[in-house]
């Protein structure tokens, strides 16, 4: 019997408590969580946990942060495909006029970095299949991402 694999939206209190449910069976599910912001809900991380225990990694979750879901493709019975962007910046060597040392460097606020590393508009969009979709987010957000692929559930779930 072959994994189910569910894509979470949302790494706040919800979407990260779906992740730890599903990550105790990890031989039926392949979990993978994002969330289009750098880090996890801060209020789950202001109290000490056992990193052994909690450590989504550690029990087969993908965690991918600074990943933004921009439009769910197709959604039916058997998959869902969704198409997804990184937001992480790139490092980029750069070599001063002033000396020989390369340095480092990377910049994600600027708008005129983002031709260059790889990051906002100029960033590819890649589409990946998904047996399950889990949105946690409002439900504003979520007839957005679902768009014309909403079931007549999903919308009068959301209304």
């Amino acid at each position: 019997m072959s994994k189910k694999r569910v894509l979470i939206i949302g790494a706040g209190c919800a979407g990260m408590s779906y992740a730890n449910q599903l990550a105790q069976h990890t031989k039926k599910f392949d979990v993978t969580l994002i969330d289009s912001i750098d880090r996890c809900v801060e209020q789950a991380f202001s109290i000490p946990v056992d990193k052994e225990k909690y450590d989504f990694e550690h029990h087969g979750v993908h965690v991918r942060l600074s990943t933004e879901l921009t439009e769910v493709i197709k959604q039916d019975k058997q998959d869902v495909q969704v198409k997804l962007k990184s937001r992480k910046a790139h490092y980029i060597p750069v070599e001063t006029a002033t000396s020989k040392t390369k340095y480092a460097i990377f910049t994600i606020y600027k708008r005129q970095s983002s031709i260059f590393s790889g990051t906002d508009e100029h960033t590819l969009e890649t589409v990946e299949e998904f047996e399950e979709l889990v949105l946690c987010v409002l439900p504003d957000q979520a007839k957005i991402l679902l768009g014309k692929t909403a079931r007549w559930i999903d919308k009068f779930v959301l209304c």
